[in-house]
């Protein structure tokens, strides 16, 4: 049943879990830079002039203090997150990231763990083939900021809290609420946008995008929000490992392979998706008949 809320409320309600998640970022950060400001003023204290001279780089000094420890301030943020968030899922669907578990068997997992790699590496590949970093934002600026924070952040906050915070966040939540609003398409695409605006560069964003799409097809083929949970860690950890992977950047320095291989990778993740769509069309069929 559709909701009639005015235009504002609207708004408020798409919105209000991801300004929940902004909200605690901005005071994480906040603390975070009144310690970097601690710790400046106490390295300089009771050196000579020069280390006087250095203080005029505070603000800059500053923000790499807290660019290297971004993942430290995301993950810090994250673990708030869930919980509120849970709790308004709960409080507002009667559900929570565990319910409907059962929906999800050794071969869902197995698919989801395919899923997640072929579009990580296959729609990855792609969006960074095409000529549009610096347009908005720099994707390549943000991974190396990523890779100047800590191996165990790196693991902690981009492979299991912000895989869970963000499908709290942006399918738990807003596609659901969207859903009160308008039809199913409309709150997939509306949702998947949000969700590629939110990473802030036009690379990510497009992949997010995309991925976006994916992960609310994973989830009403579930009915269960563990579903594109375990999606989104599988592309998250096969991302970070790329990263670091000779294979990967040997791929992607050859034009003629790197084409050949995403075609490959997008193929692997279409079939994927087709496997999930099917498995799930016969377990329809299945619950009918048991049902006649």
């Amino acid at each position: 049943m559709k909701r009639n809320d005015g235009l504002e409320l609207k708004i408020i309600r798409v919105a209000l879990p991801l300004l929940i998640y902004y909200g605690i970022q901005l005071v994480v950060q906040t603390f975070f830079g009144i310690y970097a400001m601690i710790k400046k003023f106490g390295d300089i204290e009771g050196s000579d002039s020069a280390g006087y001279i250095l203080a005029y780089n505070f603000l800059d000094n500053t923000e790499e203090y807290i660019g290297t420890h971004s993942l430290v301030v995301l993950f810090i943020a994250a673990v708030p997150t869930i919980f509120i968030l849970s709790f308004m899922m709960k409080r507002e669907f009667g559900d929570t990231v565990f319910s409907e578990w059962e929906n999800i068997g050794k071969k869902e997992v197995l698919i989801f763990s395919f899923m997640g790699i072929f579009i990580a590496s296959g729609l990855g590949r792609l969006v960074q083939v095409l000529p549009m970093d610096n347009i908005i934002g720099s994707y390549k600026a943000v991974a190396e900021e990523f890779a100047s924070n800590s191996a165990v952040f790196q693991i902690l906050a981009l492979c299991i809290a912000a895989p869970v915070a963000e499908e709290i966040i942006f399918r738990g939540i807003m596609y659901r609420r969207l859903l009160e609003y308008t039809d199913k398409v409309t709150a997939v695409i509306f949702s998947a946008a949000v969700f590629g605006i939110y990473h802030g560069n036009l690379v990510q964003g497009i992949y997010a995008l995309i991925l976006g799409v994916l992960l609310c097809f994973v989830y009403d083929s579930c009915k269960s929000l563990m579903a594109p949970i375990l999606v989104h860690i599988m592309c998250n950890t096969a991302a970070l490992i790329m990263m670091y992977f000779p294979v990967s950047q040997y791929i992607t320095d050859r034009l003629i392979l790197n084409i050949v291989v995403i075609i490959l990778e997008l193929a692997g993740m279409v079939f994927f998706t087709w496997m999930l769509y099917n498995l799930k069309q016969k377990e329809k069929g299945q619950e009918k008949n048991r049902n006649v």
